[in-house]
Order: C-alpha cells, then sequence, then structure tokens
C-alpha cells in the first residue's frame, strides 16, 4: 500500500515550533543515550586489550570478541546517522518532515517564533517561584545559543565534515540499503565516531535544558556507561589473559 505524504501547515505557530521542539529532542535524546551506552561498550573493551596485552595475541574467544565489537560499532554508526541526518535539499524546512535529528533540531530552534516561545515557557518552570522567571528565562536563552554554537563549531571542523560524509556514505551504501556494485569509499573509525558522539552528547545536554528546563548531565551518564561497561569486560578478558597464561 502506497503510504500518502503526511500534510503539514507550511507556517508552524510558536507554540507548534516549540512543540515540534520538544518532540524532536525527547527522540533525540533516547538515542543518545543509546548511543552513548554502545559507545562506552565498545570502548571499555578496547581499552583494556592494551593493558591485558591481548590486542595482537590471538586467544580463544576472539573471533566473538571481535564480533561484539563489530556489533558495537554498527549500532553506533546507525545512531549516529540517524542523529545527524539532514534535511533533504528540497525539503530544508522542519515543518515538512517527520525525521528528529540534530540537524533538524538546531533548525528549529534558530527561529525567532521558537526561541520566543520556549524562552516564554521557561518563565513558568518553576510556577511557585516567581523570583526565578527572569534567571530561567536567560538560562533558556543561554541553552539555546550553546547548543547552536556548538553545532555550528563542528560544522567549521573538517574532521567533522569529513566524518559526516563518510558515516552518511556508509549509512547508505551499507546500513540502510544493500548496493550491490558500490564501492563504500571508507569506513567510519572509532575515533571518528567517539568524536561525532561528544558533538551529539554536547549538543543535546544543551538543548534538553532549553527545552524542558531539565539538566542532563550526560557527561555523568557517559561515564557510569563506562564504569558498567568495564565491570563487564574485565573479568571477562582478564579471564582470557589467565587462561593463556596456565
Amino acid at each position: 500500500m502506497k503510504q500518502e505524504n503526511r500534510k503539514l501547515p507550511k507556517n508552524f505557530s510558536r507554540e507548534q515550533l516549540a512543540q515540534l521542539a520538544e518532540q524532536m529532542s525527547e527522540l533525540i535524546y533516547a538515542n543518545t543515550l543509546i548511543a552513548l551506552e554502545a559507545e562506552a561498550a565498545l570502548e571499555a573493551g578496547n581499552d583494556l586489550l592494551i593493558p591485558l596485552n591481548l590486542r595482537d595475541q590471538p586467544f580463544d574467544g576472539a573471533k566473538c570478541f571481535g564480533t561484539i565489537q563489530n556489533s558495537l560499532a554498527l549500532n553506533l554508526t546507525i545512531c549516529l546517522a540517524r542523529l545527524f541526518e539532514e534535511p533533504s535539499a528540497k525539503k530544508q524546512h522542519p515543518d515538512y518532515s517527520d525525521v528528529a535529528s540534530i540537524p533538524l533540531l538546531i533548525l528549529t530552534l534558530r527561529k525567532p517564533e521558537c526561541r520566543d516561545a520556549l524562552c516564554e515557557s521557561a518563565r513558568r518552570w518553576t510556577p511557585n517561584l516567581d523570583r526565578m522567571e527572569d534567571v530561567h528565562e536567560a538560562t533558556c536563552k543561554k541553552a539555546i545559543d550553546e547548543a547552536i554554537q556548538k553545532y555550528e563549531e563542528a560544522k567549521k571542523s573538517p574532521e567533522v565534515l569529513n566524518t559526516l560524509e563518510t558515516l552518511s556514505h556508509f549509512r547508505n551504501m551499507r546500513v540502510a540499503h544493500s548496493l550491490h556494485g558500490k564501492i563504500v569509499k571508507a569506513i567510519p573509525k572509532y575515533n571518528d565516531l567517539f568524536r561525532l558522539m561528544d558533538i551529539a552528547r554536547d549538543i543535546t545536554t544543551s538543548a534538553i535544558l532549553a527545552i524542558d528546563g531539565n539538566s542532563h548531565d550526560l557527561k555523568d551518564a557517559e561515564i557510569e556507561y563506562y564504569r558498567e561497561a568495564k565491570a563487564f569486560w574485565e573479568p571477562a578478558l582478564t579471564g582470557i589473559k589467565d587462561t593463556l597464561e596456565e
């Protein structure tokens, strides 16, 4: 059955734009957490190979370890591709897309109408504390500016732009589609994925604060995910090391 194109009003009201930003931020936040978990599991396992002298040493279970790491890297790649998905050239407007991505969220936050609505809403974050209205509004404005600034700085970096191009190409060639006869120009490297993850984490943190007033420090979440991952990998890989030394 052919899916009908959803028709949206071309001119959203201030409230509709703010609601759109909120809906996108919720999905972006959820995807960022998933990506952070994948990154932590991937990084923690990789970090332990060097001190345990297992990186270049064959061991029973190495293939399974590699499969897990590759699966985590693929999951991280998919999440980051989703987070940084650009609107199509013909639809450079959030009103015409159902996609929730950082570029589209920034496009929405840049709209003066959206900014005004969010700042007005921020004044009601703590309705029982009227004296905090101006403080909340200032916090909202600063958070919006920070989210936009972090995105703009990232887009000025040749390394980031190259990584985004590689990520998009890899996603189109091997993740979204299995296209035969097409050559994958490059595969995203761990360090490139981790760099994008840091950018997504920081932009999402600022955007969430601006939109709903919640101060989610995703760096703390990242640290906890890494601790959890290390708690899993350390006994597993140490056990393998002990077996090799017997």
